[in-house]
C-alpha cells in the first residue's frame, strides 16, 4: 500500500494559516474559502488507507475534493481540470501524508509518471471514443461506396502511369479473393 495516511488541517489551522492571511492580503475580503471548512466542520483530520479504501457520501460531501487534495499533494499528473480556489494551494500546503512501507520497513516512493484518473477523464475518453467511432463509421460507409464503384463500376482503362494506382486497385478488387471486408481493412 503506497499511501498509509493523509492529514488535513484542522479548523484552527484553516483560520490562522489559510483564511486570515488571505483576508489581510485582500483587504478583508475572500471570494471563496473552498476547500476550507469542508472537512474540519465534520471533524475529519486524517484518513488512514487500507488495501481498499472507499469514500462514500452524497453530492458535495467532499469525496472529489479529498481526492484532488491527495493528487495535488502527491504531485500526480491529471488530465481533467479540477475545482480550485484562491485558497486551494495554501490549504494543500497544510496537508500532509505518510507513505506505506514494504516488508523490510523501507518507505515506498511515488513512482514517476503516476497519475490520477477521475470520472471526468473517463467521461472525456468516452466522448472521444464516441467521436472516433462516428468518424470510423463514416469512413466505412464511404469505403463501402468506393468498393461498389471500383468493383462494379466502369472499367478503368490504363492509358498512362498516372492512372496506374486506380487501375491496380480495380484489378485487385475484382479478384474473387478480395472481399469487401479486406478492401475496407486496406483502406482504413
Amino acid at each position: 500500500m503506497f499511501l498509509e495516511s493523509f492529514s488535513l488541517p484542522g479548523l484552527l489551522t484553516e483560520e490562522r494559516r489559510i483564511i486570515e492571511p488571505r483576508i489581510s492580503e485582500n483587504g478583508g475580503y475572500i471570494d471563496n474559502i473552498y476547500p476550507c471548512k469542508i472537512f474540519s466542520k465534520k471533524g475529519l483530520s486524517e484518513v488512514f488507507f487500507r488495501n481498499i479504501t472507499i469514500f462514500y457520501g452524497g453530492n458535495g460531501s467532499g469525496k472529489s475534493t479529498l481526492l484532488n487534495l491527495i493528487a495535488g499533494k502527491l504531485e500526480l499528473k491529471r488530465l481533467a481540470p479540477f475545482n480550485s480556489s484562491e485558497l486551494f494551494d495554501a490549504y494543500l500546503g497544510c496537508c500532509d501524508y505518510t507513505l506505506g512501507s514494504d516488508d523490510e520497513g523501507f518507505r515506498y516512493r511515488i513512482p514517476n509518471g503516476s497519475s490520477i484518473i477521475t470520472s471526468d477523464d473517463i467521461f472525456d475518453y468516452m466522448l472521444a471514443v464516441r467521436v472516433n467511432n462516428a468518424e470510423i463509421s463514416e469512413a466505412i460507409e464511404k469505403g463501402k461506396e468506393e468498393y461498389q464503384r471500383v468493383k462494379f463500376g466502369e472499367t478503368i482503362k490504363l492509358n498512362s502511369m498516372e492512372g496506374y494506382e486506380d487501375f491496380r486497385t480495380q484489378v485487385q478488387t475484382r479478384r474473387k479473393s478480395l472481399s469487401r471486408r479486406k478492401f475496407l481493412r486496406q483502406r482504413l
